[in-house]
């Protein structure tokens, strides 16, 4: 029965990344058809933190990550108690391997709302990266902790610290237990 509901979500789980993928290609070519619009409201309202994030995402999504982090910070110096845009500087952070960086937008984040699960997922993950496993846990355990079922954070959040369980092997030989820890 566990492998049948594990295989069920599995599928269920190939299934959306695929729909996922198909939906970003087709966003990022509306993007590029639109980043000249959006580059030429920005000239005209420079202080404007709204067109700055949708800037800043559309360059992401667009694969200029590097281009896009002027914009988002600009936006998190315009709005600096706005936990979204301090999420996405985050985000753009970490896929540019600025990982000290990317903590401190999500840690900022996670100051302004201590129950943002993407946040504790998204700064787990950049842990992962920095091979902090420790950290990682920790964050991963709050990203559940703060998640609704519905969100797919408690999903990957258990995933991800699956993963450093298997990595976990202490001296006695035998696996960690992440499961007890978990909610």
């Amino acid at each position: 029965a566990q492998l049948v509901a594990r295989v069920q979500i599995t599928q269920r789980r190939d299934i959306w990344r695929r729909w996922r993928e198909l939906f970003e290609r087709a966003w990022q070519l509306a993007v590029r058809a639109n980043r000249g619009e959006l580059a030429g409201e920005l000239d005209e309202h420079p202080d404007d933190p709204t067109r700055m994030v949708n800037l800043g995402i559309a360059l992401a999504q667009s694969g200029f990550v590097k281009r896009a982090i002027a914009p988002l910070r600009r936006a998190a110096e315009l709005r600096p108690d706005d936990k979204e845009v301090h999420y996405l500087l985050g985000n753009v952070y970490a896929d540019e391997g600025h990982l000290d960086l990317a903590v401190a937008s999500f840690d900022r984040a996670i100051a302004l709302d201590p129950a943002f699960s993407l946040a504790y997922l998204y700064c787990g993950r950049t842990y992962l990266k920095a091979d902090d496993d420790e950290e990682a846990e920790r964050l991963l355990l709050k990203a559940v902790e703060t998640a609704t079922e519905e969100s797919g954070v408690p999903e990957e959040a258990r995933e991800l610290l699956e993963g450093i369980r298997e990595r976990k092997v202490p001296d006695s030989g035998t696996p960690d237990s992440l499961e007890d820890r978990l909610p």
